[in-house]
């Protein structure tokens, strides 16, 4: 049901679902089980749609936490998980939190092998890039997650309307500026 309700953009309702269903993991496989941190991130980033961004913050970095404890710092999930904390971090306005998260991810990218989690990596320095006004490192990041976004056999394209949007806001800014 939450997946249906995020899907037609009712985040606020997936949240209630979700809220519920991490409830009931937390009680039924305790709090850092992978099911119960997988639900916990789904509803930070409902949260994060929902534009509220305090309680998106606060889901997504218990996501992060319990995925570094319980699968490592360089897992995929991890990585999923610390991408969306760090784009959390900085649309709550905690810039320099964020700063640190995004300069870690930067510093691992070239390590990252898996395609969802690079994709998410890319997509979360794009945005980072764009609010620092660094266009064209935004549209480099950009473009490379959405290469990998798009592939056909690419799962969870949840994410690809959101790079799609990311690029397409980078190229225009960096339009703008060239026009200037």
């Amino acid at each position: 049901i939450s997946g249906a309700l995020t899907g037609l953009g009712r985040h606020r309702e997936a949240t209630t679902v979700i809220l519920h269903e991490v409830e009931n993991l937390t009680r039924l496989l305790g709090e850092n089980h992978n099911t119960t941190l997988t639900y916990i991130s789904h509803l930070g980033a409902a949260h994060l749609c929902a534009d509220e961004t305090t309680i998106a913050r606060y889901w997504l970095g218990r996501a992060s936490d319990g995925r570094e404890i319980a699968l490592g710092a360089e897992h995929p999930w991890t990585i999923i998980s610390q991408s969306q904390y760090a784009i959390a971090l900085l649309r709550d306005g905690d810039t320099d939190s964020a700063a640190l998260m995004f300069n870690s991810l930067k510093s691992r990218l070239p390590h990252i092998e898996e395609s969802l989690a690079r994709s998410w990596a890319m997509r979360a320095l794009g945005e980072w890039s764009l609010r620092q006004s660094r266009y064209e490192d935004a549209t480099s990041y950009y473009r490379s997650a959405y290469a990998i976004a798009s592939l056909p056999d690419m799962r969870f394209r949840a994410s690809l309307y959101a790079v799609e949007t990311g690029l397409a806001l980078s190229l225009s800014r960096a339009k703008s500026d060239t026009e200037a």
